[in-house]
């Protein structure tokens, strides 16, 4: 590799996460505070590759959704589904998620190993930066993510294809009621916390009703991660 190459492929890697000049004033002189959420300064976009961020209220069956076009798709299409990092124990139920530690959590964002990450209803959450390798390699990529982070998401991939799964509010409490993670109380605050969220709005939205059978939105969800026509930009 040539020195030139050899810079920009460092600066590349450097210039991953904005939050290294913080970690290292808080973590080594002894602090504890939290680094905040870490979006990379630069725009990710793959050629040939789509980033699909699926999101929706809690209980709107985004977990079943993927679980479904896992099966269904089986590596019929290059089309990869990311397992989100959790600090929430595997056995809560709900998906197939990467359980760590706080202090396991803490460790992975200071290395910056998270292309995305936030924090929801008191766990953290992260994407890891293997998605960006997934993509380079031509593999379109599916991430469970988050409404609330939404606007930082697009900075850091601006192509990416948004899909918002809307649900009645006696559906969405039903299925968080079946799913038996929350207390009666907790349903409800999430439920009103769902409902105090600013409508969804990003250039490359699509929505899809998720009141309907599991096999009918599969089908629509499918059809999407399938096309072959969306824009995509150069690294």
């Amino acid at each position: 590799m040539s020195p030139m190459r050899s810079m920009h492929w460092m600066k590349s890697n450097i210039d991953s996460c904005t939050y290294l000049s913080k970690f290292e004033s808080s973590s080594f002189n002894g602090s504890t505070g939290k680094s905040p959420t870490c979006f990379s300064t630069r725009s990710i976009s793959m050629l040939q590759a789509t980033l699909f961020y699926l999101i929706g209220p809690s209980g709107s069956g985004k977990d079943a959704l993927l679980a479904y076009a896992r099966e269904h798709l089986a590596g019929s299409t290059p089309v990869l589904f990311s397992h989100r990092y959790i600090t929430r124990p595997s056995q809560a139920g709900g998906e197939n998620h990467i359980a760590l530690t706080q202090t396991e959590f803490d460790q992975r964002q200071q290395l910056g190993l998270f292309a995305l990450n936030w924090q929801s209803h008191q766990y953290e959450y992260g994407i890891g930066v293997e998605i960006d390798t997934w993509m380079q390699s031509g593999a379109h990529v599916v991430v469970n993510g988050s409404r609330e982070y939404l606007s930082q998401a697009s900075q850091r991939y601006p192509q990416m294809q948004v899909i918002l799964l809307e649900v009645s509010e006696a559906v969405i409490r039903k299925r968080l009621v079946e799913r038996g993670r929350e207390t009666a109380q907790q349903i409800e605050a999430r439920i009103a916390h769902n409902q105090e969220l600013p409508p969804v709005e990003h250039p490359h939205l699509h929505v899809l009703n998720n009141d309907a059978p599991l096999a009918e939105t599969g089908a629509s969800f499918m059809a999407l991660l399938k096309r072959k026509d969306w824009s995509t930009g150069i690294l």
